[in-house]
């Protein structure tokens, strides 16, 4: 039996972040999003019940570069901040907890690697757009230990709560830097 309090006391959890949240955090097109996104995180790091993994750092990163939503340094100082927070490497034996998790479920590699670091870090809940809203994961041989999917940016899904309109916390997420249009490069 787990006597790790943070799985019978639920609602202290550690959150394990999906890197669309965080992406959605940068997202100029997405202002409702990008809000609700940043309000998750920083009342998460203000708890310190942020969590997310290595894999989830590399798809942040990749991301927002690619579609231009941050400067390389802005997006290695966010990786940073949250590096501050628990971070779940990824290993042999989590990989093939993950691929045992994707064959019973039936999910993409990928996301049984989100869910299988979630699990290895004794999440509650997984924030993320792109897996099932409401799905429940159970480890592999420990019924018991259990991580649900909540997409927060699902209708219906509660306002955040009063971090929001608190003063900044100390963990206050850097706003992205604006960068000049070069004449050598396409907008």
């Amino acid at each position: 039996m787990n006597r790790d309090p943070t799985r019978t006391a639920r609602s202290e959890a550690p959150i394990f972040f999906d890197s669309n949240v965080l992406v959605y955090g940068y997202d100029p097109h997405e202002n409702v999003r990008r809000e609700r996104a940043l309000g998750l995180i920083a009342e998460a790091m203000r708890t310190r019940r942020f969590t997310a993994s290595a894999q989830v750092m590399q798809e942040f990163y990749n991301t927002v570069l690619r579609r231009r939503f941050l400067a390389a340094a802005d997006a290695l100082g966010f990786l940073e901040l949250i590096a501050a927070h628990t971070i779940v490497p990824a290993d042999a034996n989590s990989v093939l907890r993950a691929i045992a998790l994707q064959q019973r479920y039936r999910t993409s590699v990928w996301d049984a690697l989100i869910v299988q670091s979630a699990l290895d870090a004794g999440c509650a809940t997984v924030f993320s757009e792109d897996m099932q809203d409401g799905q429940r994961f159970a480890a592999i041989g420990d019924a018991a230990m259990t991580v649900t999917v909540i997409n927060p940016f699902a209708p219906g899904y509660p306002a955040v709560g009063p971090a929001v309109h608190e003063p900044r916390s100390a963990y206050a997420i850097p706003a992205p830097k604006r960068r000049r249009a070069s004449p050598h490069r396409p907008r």
